[in-house]
């Protein structure tokens, strides 16, 4: 990392995932920075953080993406590690209900602190699970429209790059609510992304 790019904050963009444990954050952000899948990942026990330089629009970015535990007695926490968000995405499992109806906590512990550009997401992963769904897509979509967000339904199994083009879209959001690009027609007006192909097999 240059030295250029670790004075200049606007070169920095701070992603942070949040949500029930076992709703699969870390699997997302593994295949994000190019790592294999695991179905056997342990639960997260404390925040960490991975990063990655991309550039956009021909200008170099440091990407910090941050994985929260999910479990109650490390809650208390997640203030700290969410200050400074630029995005915030809140993730549930499509095939457990009660990580979709704790999103509203999570949204309120730490709407005080956001700031008036924050990008914010929500996701439902797991979807190569669809035949255990218990969520629908409806009802994810309108969770987000409620809060301002973007939808998006992931699997970091089946679709990696799907969840690495999602990221993508968010930060192009950044850019452009900051005023560092210009929209350009419809490019980035959806707020919901297409879902990956369910698979039959």
């Amino acid at each position: 990392m240059s030295e250029d790019l670790e004075e200049k904050e606007s070169d920095f963009i701070k992603i942070v995932l949040i949500g029930e444990m076992y709703t699969g954050k870390t699997s997302l952000i593994n295949v994000y920075f190019g790592l294999e899948f695991c179905n056997d990942l342990p639960s997260t026990l404390s925040p960490s953080v991975s990063q990655k330089e991309l550039k956009f629009h021909g200008v170099p970015y440091i990407i910090h993406m941050w994985d929260t535990a999910g479990q109650e007695k490390y809650r208390s926490m997640t203030k700290i590690f969410i200050k400074g968000a630029q995005i915030v995405i809140f993730v549930y499992d499509i095939t457990n209900e009660s990580t979709f109806e704790k999103l509203g906590f999570w949204v309120k512990s730490v709407e005080d602190i956001l700031g008036k550009d924050t990008i914010l997401a929500v996701i439902g992963n797991k979807i190569d699970l669809f035949e255990k769904q218990e969520v629908l897509k409806v009802k994810g979509e309108a969770y987000a429209k409620e809060i301002g967000a973007l939808f998006y339904e992931s699997s970091a199994k089946d679709d990696p790059k799907g969840f690495q083009n999602f990221i993508n879209v968010l930060i192009e959001e950044l850019l452009e609510k900051k005023g560092v690009v210009k929209r350009k027609g419809d490019q980035l007006s959806t707020r919901t992304l297409k879902t990956p192909k369910k698979c039959h097999c």
